[in-house]
Order: structure tokens, then sequence, then C-alpha cells
């Protein structure tokens, strides 16, 4: 149902279909059969899943107990091998038939992602390349922005909800590398980036240029608000706290436009945890602001209450 939805969505926002025919649409579509063995993850899906995540911790417990021990050339090939085999495994895969293993090599490809990164690390960490050691500024940006670009090209391929995520962790990645340009890390620069990609990201989606839209929706508008916030981390940053403020509201109006509870849920948390940063950080020896906050805060779920048994009884009435 999901890329029915989507694809209604756009319909009804078109004005191709009417709010009553995309219902019945809706309707038949819950009501058809639906082939098990497109819709449920099967036992070979499982054991893809199983063995990226065994993959992966395998490397990880390799980098932290015996990496030391290891020569250039094997702590590249310990991590340049499995990042090589889940980027081919996810290329076959996704070229197949089977809905299953595609779902698989999707996740395949999510994973490399993550290896990815770690690969352009030793590599850079191993052989120099001319960038320095992997923390400098201009190597991590490197690292982050091939990963980036990674995360886009497999996207491009395969424009599915792992890409999407995987983009998504690499828009994250990317802003930190931003912010350690500067000689002292600048949460400023980190936050910002990471909010002008998340615009970008979803003035995209809603030009239908970036899908799958729902996961699109609920990342970007996350990080939309993560941005802000985390620029506002540095002392003297008000503006920037103001801003994740705002911008956790907007989200919340955008889910609503949207009929999307989960960008709806996205904002509502972004609002809890920006009015709780604010109310510590700039009125923690105040009794004032937290008790407004509370009343306020009652007062709206109080009136959204009776606004739901209006439209309710409204509902009723008419249907009567």
């Amino acid at each position: 149902m999901g890329q029915i939805e989507e694809h209604l969505q756009r319909w009804l926002e078109a004005g191709i279909l009417k709010p009553e025919t995309a219902e019945t649409i809706r309707i038949f579509e819950r009501g058809q059969p639906k082939s098990e063995a497109a819709e449920r993850p099967g036992v070979l899906e499982a054991l893809l899943y199983l063995g990226v995540v065994v993959l992966s911790v395998g490397v990880f417990s390799l980098f932290v107990q015996q990496w030391e021990d290891l020569e250039s050339w094997a702590r590249l090939a310990a991590i340049g091998v499995p990042t090589l085999l889940l980027l081919g495994v996810g290329a076959a895969l996704h070229a197949g038939s089977e809905p299953q293993l595609q779902r698989g090599g999707q996740a395949a490809w999510m994973a490399t992602v993550g290896l990815f990164a770690g690969f352009a690390a030793v590599t850079i960490n191993e052989y120099g390349l001319g960038l320095g050691d992997p923390g400098d500024p201009g190597a991590l940006l490197a690292i982050a922005g091939a990963t980036f670009a990674l995360a886009v090209i497999l996207w491009v391929v395969s424009p599915t909800y792992p890409q999407v995520f995987a983009i998504a962790g690499s828009t994250i990645f990317l802003g930190q590398a931003v912010g350690n340009w500067p000689d002292d890390f600048s949460q400023a620069f980190a936050g910002m980036t990471i909010f002008a990609i998340a615009v970008v990201a979803i003035a995209l989606a809603e030009a239908r240029w970036l899908t799958p839209l729902l996961a699109t929706r609920v990342l970007f508008s996350g990080l939309a608000i993560m941005g802000p916030f985390e620029a506002g981390v540095d002392r003297g940053a008000i503006a920037f706290e103001l801003l994740a403020g705002a911008m956790a509201a907007a989200v919340i109006a955008y889910g609503v436009l949207r009929a999307s509870f989960l960008v709806v849920l996205v904002g509502v948390g972004g609002a809890f945890f920006v009015l709780i940063n604010f109310i510590l950080r700039h009125f923690s020896e105040r009794l004032g602001a937290p008790v407004a906050m509370m009343i306020s805060g009652g007062i709206l779920v109080a009136g959204v209450f009776l606004l739901a048994i209006y439209r309710r009884e409204s509902q009723g009435h008419k249907t009567a």
C-alpha cells in the first residue's frame, strides 16, 4: 500500500482524483490478495540481512581488537573486501526479479555506504594520498563527501527506502565534516550544512524528484530540525535555537498539509526536545517558565480534545 498511497496523494494534490474516488481505490487495494513471496520476508531474505549484520560486526570487531597487529595491506583488505562484496551482491540482487532478494540487495547497499566510509578512512590513513591524517579537516571532508556521493549514486540506481536512509546518514556525516573544517569545531557550520541539505531534499521530494516520498519527508524533516538544533549548541547562538523551534512548527504544519502522521510525529518530537533544551539553558533557575509551559500545553491538549469531540459530533449529525 505504500507506493499506492504515494500515487494517490500525488493525484489528489494535482486534482486528478476526488477524495471519494481515492478512498474507493484504497478499499479496493486493501481487499486484494497479496503475494506472500512479495510482501513477506522469506528465509533467504532473512539470512541475507543476518549475513550483512554479521559481516559488519566482524569488521568492527576486527577494528577494535586486532587492528594494531595488521599490516597496511591487511587493514585495507579487511574492510575493502567486505565493501566490494556487499556492493557486488547488492548489484546482482538488484538486477534480479525476486522482490525479497531485491530488498536484501538494497539493505546490502545501505551497509556498503557505511563500510565505504571506513574503507576511505583506512586508505587515507595507511597511504596518505596527499590528504594527511583521516582526522584532518581536508581528509575528513573528502571522506564524507565521497560517502555522500556514493549514497546518492546508489539511490539513483535504486531509489528505495534503504538508499534514502543512507543519504540521510551520510548527510549527518558530511555536516560533521564541514563543522570540523575550522580550527575549532563549529556546531553552527555542522548544523547549518545538515539543515541546508535537508531543505533541498524536501524541496526535491515535493517536486517528485526524490523518492520514496514518505521516507524522504520523515527523515529530512527530522534533519531540518536537527541541523539548527545542533547549531544552537554553541553558546550565544539563540538565533539557531529559535530557528530550530520554527522548523519544528513548520514540520508539524508540513505533516498536516501532507496528511502524514509520521511527519507530524517528527515535528512534535522535535518541538519537545527544542523546548526542553531552551528552557534548561535559559530558564533553569526560574519557576515561571516551566509552569507557563505546563499550563499552555494543558490548554492546547484540552482544546484539541474538545475540537475532536465537536468534529465527531458534527460528522455524526451529518451522517444522521
